[in-house]
């Protein structure tokens, strides 16, 4: 192998030997070049040491001649380089334009990510989002794309989205595959009838009674140290048991009020809103002198089917305004739900304060199962541009 440097030397040598050729009146062959060359070391520098003695006569031709053979030496080596340093400028070049387009992309990847995180933020964590390098696999009359790999809490609640350009979200579905296919589900990208989705399982609950005494002083939040706190858990704080609260449209004087059953009823005494929360899967009885202007829940057939664990009452009605209900043995009242700030080894609640008795409901995360995804789009226009694909968490 021959290194840059002995390429140059033996460049320069098949010159020379061509001009001494020509100064004879001869043009060479390639073969006389060639065998010139053969006996030419190409590793040895042109420059030869020169010595000479004092009293010696100056010859100027040979130290011309040496000083012109060190300048190319030196010329060689600059040449050399010049190569070396355009290599590298080049190959640290092409580093940095791919880094940029990584930059570039990753810089679209976030921003795409920080428009979807804005629009949903009230949904809770992002678990997944891509926005490109998708594996697409084409069939007949669907397209199927491996989105990734997501442990899923059993029990959560999930919402899908899928911006995909020139789609219909009609012919969209999201497809969770596990290595127990019992545990397989699928779900449609969220959107006005918002679709959320259980992941199969449950999650395991603790719950844990507080009781403040009447001397306990309140001034603005109640912190609750909380030993076994678990950063991955949820904690949720409900409020005065067996309690409503009634608020006044005109004032929003906030009062908190006994559950009214049918030995002891609730009369409105201006116009107001109740509010109050079941725990429990279960029914909820109801008995009202009149309709009020407005509630959550469906009025038919005195009925509420409790289908949540935790389901918000709300009615707004008018002074005058008689209610009372019938619980049935599965279900208990509150009157006040809080997610519980998690700070340290303490939960911080800042809800209603008109309250001394709480329970602190622990949801605990410890099993999960492994899903590849996939979304699968049909009705097909082969002009589809994925613009992203996220999964979130609902809080």
């Amino acid at each position: 192998m021959l290194y840059k440097d002995m390429l140059l030397k033996l460049e320069y040598h098949r010159n020379q030997i061509l001009k001494s050729f020509i100064k004879q009146g001869y043009f060479p062959k390639k073969d006389e070049i060639n065998a010139k060359l053969s006996l030419i070391d190409e590793r040895i520098a042109l420059f030869k040491s020169y010595t000479f003695m004092p009293g010696e006569l100056f010859n100027h031709k040979e130290i011309n001649h040496a000083l012109e053979m060190l300048y190319n030496d030196i010329a060689f080596l600059y040449k050399v380089l010049e190569v070396i340093y355009i290599e590298k400028y080049n190959s640290m070049l092409l580093n940095i334009e791919t880094h940029m387009v990584h930059l570039e992309s990753l810089a679209e990847h976030f921003k795409k990510r920080a428009d979807e995180e804005i629009k949903g933020t009230a949904f809770g964590k992002t678990l997944l989002f891509k926005t490109n390098d998708f594996e697409v696999d084409v069939k007949d009359e669907s397209l199927e794309v491996f989105v990734g790999a997501l442990d899923l809490t059993q029990g959560s609640e999930i919402a899908c989205f899928a911006n995909i350009n020139n789609t219909d979200k009609r012919n969209i579905v999201f497809k969770f595959k596990a290595e127990d296919s019992s545990n397989d589900f699928i779900a449609l990208p969220y959107n006005y009838n918002n679709d959320t989705y259980l992941v199969p399982g449950e999650i395991s609950t603790k719950d844990h009674e507080l009781n403040l005494s009447v001397d306990f002083n309140i001034n603005s939040e109640i912190v609750i140290p909380f030993e076994s706190v678990n950063l991955d858990n949820q904690y949720k704080i409900l409020g005065g048991k067996d309690k409503i609260v009634v608020t006044d449209k005109q004032t929003g004087y906030i009062t908190v009020m006994d559950f009214p059953t049918v030995d002891k009823p609730f009369t409105a005494t201006s116009n107001c809103y109740i509010s109050f929360y079941t725990e429990g899967i279960g029914t909820l009885e109801y008995n009202f002198s009149k309709r009020p202007f407005h509630t959550n829940f469906s009025i038919q057939d005195g009925t509420i089917k409790l289908t949540e664990n935790i389901q918000k009452i709300f009615l707004d009605v008018e002074e005058g305004f008689i209610c009372y209900f019938n619980l049935d043995d599965n279900t208990n009242v509150w009157c006040t739900k809080e997610d519980a700030i998690v700070d340290n080894k303490q939960l911080i609640y800042d809800g209603l304060l008109l309250v001394r008795d709480f329970k602190i409901k622990e949801y605990v995360r410890d099993k999960s199962t492994k899903y590849n995804v996939y979304v699968s789009i049909t009705e097909m226009d082969n002009d589809e541009v994925i613009d992203c694909i996220y999964i979130k968490e609902v809080n």
